[in-house]
């Protein structure tokens, strides 16, 4: 018998009812049919095709255990519940799509469906059981999402050919051997909660460069990265936390550790994590001229520049991040001017030298510096920014110019500009009239005796 038509009055597919029936090819389930009972459909070694009907609701354990001839089932929306080993062993299936409904992923549903090639989860799922995916040897990606807060142990073990795995951020803990001998796996993001990783979790993942700890991780289990000879460790925490041999990679070698700057006397200190070799990471930096600011005019000298970091492109995103925050207040970066002759691009005295101002960082993460009470009135002037990272040389950048015309110190809404006498000033406009607050124009300009005409930019 190789084919099955259920009439459209069942509505019952009792446990064991087709179990072993290797030479079925096809089945299709009636509309009235709401539960696929355990191992309904099990060893059915031929079974390459079913259709479910549209009020199924139970896909129970064992259903469809052992089909290694099934290509391909469509779950219809209507089922929420997904039973343990329900597709156990089902070599030949190469796609999935779980439904909406759906809210866990049982034990060893889809263990050793070693050709599946492409899984789609409901955004309804919380949870990925024990050995969920464990064996399927063809899975190269899977989307995980958001929903997701529990992966359980072995859940992708030995999947061969899975490359890159994202985990939400509501995952926070990734369980033991949850993706043991992942050999191919060359790079997991692990969410911004994660606060514990079990033993063996990525041992035998060979292919794997990269391995972030995010800042909130505080256990990590042991003989983590076994067979990850060419990983590299970047450790978010600025303070060392308890871990047992969890980055050995070989009998001999331990993975290279990278933490954050002002970091690395801490753990070289730790316990377990000086058996590896503990690393600081100080990007090289540049002063980015292209997108300087230079604000001189009457009331104003304020110099602005971003400062650009470059690090290595396989070092994390999250970990540069938390590097660049540290870096921050090990960061000084000056403003050097000195007044030169406006006709030339030479100091005024060769003796005069580099008056240095600190900037101070924006949020932006620019830098400015005020220079309005260092410089004089209608004089020229030649600068550069000068930044020391830690305790790296100074990196200077392109030297530059700027004129001032005439300047006055704000304070509010006041203009306050006095002479060696102490004089007030006093402005008028052309009619001679006097002016108390005055916007930008021509005005005469009286300060004790001395009278002349000024241009307020």
């Amino acid at each position: 018998m190789e084919t099955v038509v259920l009439p459209s009055s069942v509505t019952s597919i009792g446990t064991y009812a087709f179990d072993g029936c290797s030479a079925i090819k096809t089945i299709s389930i009636p509309e009235g049919v709401t539960t696929i009972s355990n191992y309904s459909f099990r060893n059915c070694s031929a079974l390459e095709s079913v259709t479910l009907g549209s009020e199924v609701k139970s896909i129970n354990q064992y259903a469809f255990s052992g089909c290694t001839a099934l290509q391909a089932i469509s779950i219809p929306e209507s089922v929420t519940s997904i039973g343990t080993y329900a597709f156990d062993g089902c070599s030949a299936i190469k796609t999935i799509s779980i439904p909406e409904g759906v809210t866990t992923i049982s034990n060893y549903s889809f263990r050793n469906c070693s050709a599946l090639e492409s899984v789609t989860l409901g955004s309804e799922v919380k949870s990925i059981n024990q050995y969920a995916f464990s064996g399927c040897t063809a899975l190269q990606a899977i989307s995980i999402p958001e929903s997701v807060t529990s992966i359980g142990t072995y859940a992708f073990a030995n999947c061969s050919s899975l490359k890159t795995i994202i985990l939400p951020e509501g995952v926070t803990t990734i369980n033991n051997y949850t993706f043991q001998n992942c050999s191919a796996l060359e790079n997991i993001t692990l969410g911004s909660n994660v606060n514990t990783l079990g033993n063996y979790a990525f041992n035998g993942c060979t292919a794997l460069k990269v391995l972030e700890l995010p800042a909130t991780i505080s256990t990590i289990g042991r003989d983590m990265v076994i067979g990850a000879t060419s990983v590299n460790v970047y450790v978010c925490n600025a303070t060392p936390f308890n871990w047992g041999n969890s980055f050995k990679v070989s009998d001999e070698a331990y993975a290279p550790i990278y933490v954050v700057y002002g970091a690395k006397a801490d753990y070289e200190a730790a316990n377990n994590w000086n058996l590896s070799v503990v690393n600081e990471v100080v990007p090289t930096i540049a002063v980015d001229m292209e997108n300087k600011t230079v604000l001189v005019d009457y009331n104003n000298a304020i110099l602005t520049v971003p400062v650009t970091k470059s690090y290595a492109e396989t070092i994390p995103a999250r970990f540069i991040e938390a590097n660049d925050n540290a870096l921050n207040n090990e960061t000084k970066v000056v403003v050097k001017f000195r007044k030169i002759a406006k006709d030339e691009a030479t100091a005024v005295d060769a003796g005069v030298e580099y008056t240095s101002v600190d900037a101070t960082l924006n949020e932006d993460g620019t830098y400015t510096a005020d220079l309005l009470n260092y410089i004089e009135e209608n004089a020229k002037y030649e600068y550069y920014w000068e930044i020391t990272m830690a305790e790296n040389e100074p990196v200077k950048g392109a030297l530059d110019y700027f004129t001032t015309s005439y300047l006055v110190t704000g304070i509010g809404n006041t203009l306050i500009d006095n002479d060696n006498n102490n004089n007030a000033v006093e402005y008028y406009n052309l009619q001679g009239v006097k002016v108390n607050k005055h916007e930008k124009g021509v005005y005469i300009k009286k300060q004790g005796a001395i009278i002349k005409k000024v241009v307020l930019k």
